[in-house]
């Protein structure tokens, strides 16, 4: 019941209960239950009660013979609590008193050393520097005593090593004891200099005794002044905190007063801002809806314009198909005339089939540049002889085409009717006829013919040549052989320079079987074409001949086709072109021909004489 007190903090009626159980339970205990209450005390921190209990707990220790059993029943160590409880009471003296009684009962070694070291550290605190430094000197006495015993009984007896252990203990209490002896001396020698410095300061402290009664009325003066000043200055701190407040309030107000007015800037700025976009949209609109007008009215007077033109250009295409049906009606009619030209100049021409029974292995490759052509070639047999011409006039279509009808006229005259064979003759009487045809000595018109005559010799087996700037190629057993024709053409002036051969020189060409002949124009040479867009010039038809005249007549007009058709379709630059070609075995021929002639008497008998036997044999 008394710990329940004590747990609830009543201790008064912790006590009241704690001295009714000793009372009734303290028959032959009287010392067990003293020092209960001893500890009961000290714990409630009733110091004064537990002061009496262990006094009379000490006392009944030497009347009643009870102190072994106490000792090893009850462990409780009651002198070492002693000065714990007479220090809160400050009566430290009294408490000095049992601990002589104690050395005297207990009487070992440990416990008495623990005891005398606490009774120094008692006068220690007392202030009783002498005897306590005795009781450390007996403390320090007790532990080198024991450290004899131990070590004596050590060397005699084998002791556990807690006696070990002990001996370490000892021998350090002792070497901390000395220390603390040491310390001793110091503070007395400082205690002696301190005694000594407070009777200067006494001696001082008087001195100033008197200057601090004027200090003191200077001091309360100063207090005054220092008090009035604190009080002004309390109030100027208030007066400058409200200051302050106040000045803050103002700038918080200019601050908001501020923000409005940046507010009402920007706000005024932002109206501006739309109304300036508003106005430059209208004016926008307004300068678009003037381009708009202008370019309507723009638009509706270039539309009337092209109305206008348009109706012009009606009328106007009208007219131009006036001309154009009218053209097409000359053109038509221009195309009829050349037609009818064309038919007329092909009609004058030689027939083909009477050149190939003249002259069988032959071919002429004739490429008129329009409906009517420059270019004619001429053919005809007289007696034994034939002769062959190729005429380039000057001038394309209709001009050339009037020069050639002159041409054609002038040669059947000169050689059909005057039988006119020799070649240089022939272009001799032909350029007369022309330049008298054309006046060339009064009106000094310069148009003419190019020419190529030959005559065969059949019966002779030669040929003679003769020719008008143009020349005759010969190819034999792989040679090219050119013979040249003389400088002027047909239809020059009679008073150009002549050669001592004459005007025009002639050729004389035996004939044999490997023998090929060509007579041309310049038109073939003469053709643009190419990558380049060049001539064909006179070194590459010569080639193309040497090329050419291993193969038959047939293959070589389709290589000459070939190349002349290539030239044409790179280049709209091209020309007329005439190139006539023959190879004869006039030997055989002629030989059969004059054994025919020469015998012609002679075979007619022999026939007659074969039908007569024939009809006698019938």
């Amino acid at each position: 019941m008394g710990e329940q007190y004590q747990l609830m903090g009543d201790y008064a009626q912790a006590l009241l209960h704690f001295k009714t159980i000793a009372g009734k339970e303290a028959e032959g205990r009287v010392v067990l239950w003293d020092s209960e209450m001893f500890e009961k005390c000290v714990e409630m921190k009733h110091y004064e009660l537990a002061r009496q209990y262990a006094e009379r707990s000490v006392r009944e220790v030497f009347d009643v013979q009870t102190y072994k059993s106490y000792v090893e029943t009850y462990p409780f160590d009651l002198a070492r609590a002693i000065p714990e409880i007479y220090a809160p009471l400050k009566s430290i003296s009294e408490a000095s008193v049992f601990y002589p009684v104690f050395l005297e009962v207990n009487a070992r070694f440990d416990e008495i050393a623990d005891y005398v070291h606490d009774l120094a550290h008692i006068y220690k605190l007392l202030g009783n520097m002498e005897l306590s430094q005795e009781y450390y000197r007996a403390f320090a006495q007790i532990y080198e005593k024991l450290l004899d015993f131990l070590s004596q009984t050590r060397e005699q007896y084998a002791l556990p090593e807690s006696v070990n252990v002990r001996l370490s203990q000892a021998r350090k209490a002792l070497r901390q004891v000395e220390s603390e002896l040491i310390y001793f001396d110091k503070i007395e020698t400082e205690r002696q200099l301190k005694q000594q410095e407070a009777a200067l300061l006494e001696a001082k402290s008087e001195r100033y005794r008197n200057i601090g009664e004027k200090a003191k009325q200077k001091a309360s003066f100063f207090q005054k002044t220092a008090s009035l000043n604190q009080k002004l200055m309390a109030e100027a701190e208030s007066r400058k905190k409200a200051l302050e407040e106040k000045n803050k309030a103002l700038n918080a107000q200019k601050e908001l007063l501020q923000k409005k007015k940046d507010l009402q800037s920007q706000t005024n700025l932002y109206l501006s801002a739309a109304i300036g976009l508003f106005l430059l949209l209208i004016v926008g609109l307004a300068r678009s809806r003037q381009r708009y007008l202008r370019l309507s009215q723009s638009l509706e007077k270039s539309r009337q314009e092209l109305d206008h033109r348009s109706k012009q250009q009606g009328a106007m295409l009208k007219v131009l198909e006036k001309q154009k049906n009218s053209l097409e009606m000359l053109q038509q009619e221009s195309q009829s005339s050349l037609h009818y030209a064309q038919r007329i100049q092909r009609a004058i021409l030689p027939r083909m089939h009477q050149i190939k029974a003249a002259l069988p292995d032959s071919f002429i490759f004739f490429q008129p540049l329009e409906a009517v052509s420059g270019d004619f070639y001429w053919f005809t047999e007289l007696e034994d002889k034939i002769i062959l011409a190729a005429i380039d006039c000057t001038g394309h279509g209709v001009p050339g085409a009037f020069m050639s009808m002159l041409g054609d006229a002038y040669l059947h005259e000169i050689v059909k009717i005057r039988e006119i064979t020799r070649p240089d003759q022939i272009l001799t009487e032909l350029n007369f006829c022309i330049r008298e045809a054309l006046k060339s000595p009064e009106t000094e018109v310069s148009d003419g013919m190019d020419a190529v005559i030959i005559t065969i010799h059949r019966e002779a087996g030669y040929l003679e040549f003769a020719g008008a700037k143009n020349p005759l190629y010969i190819v034999e057993k792989g040679q090219l052989t050119e013979l040249r024709g003389s400088l002027m053409s047909i239809g020059t002036y009679a008073g150009q320079a002549v050669g001592p051969e004459g005007a025009f020189p002639l050729h004389r060409v035996p004939l044999t079987l490997s023998s090929v002949f060509y007579l041309c124009s310049d038109g073939y040479q003469d053709q643009f074409g190419g990558l380049e867009g060049r001539k064909f010039m006179k070194g590459k038809f010569k080639k193309l001949l040497l090329k050419a005249h291993r193969l038959s007549f047939y293959e070589q007009v389709k290589l000459l086709g070939k190349r002349f058709q290539t030239g044409k379709a790179t280049t709209p630059r091209w020309t007329m072109s005439l190139l006539w070609a023959f190879a004869y075995p006039f030997e055989a021929f002629c030989g059969v021909y004059l054994f025919f002639k020469n015998s012609f008497f002679q075979v007619f008998v022999i026939l007659g004489c074969l039908l007569r036997f024939l009809k006698k044999s019938v």
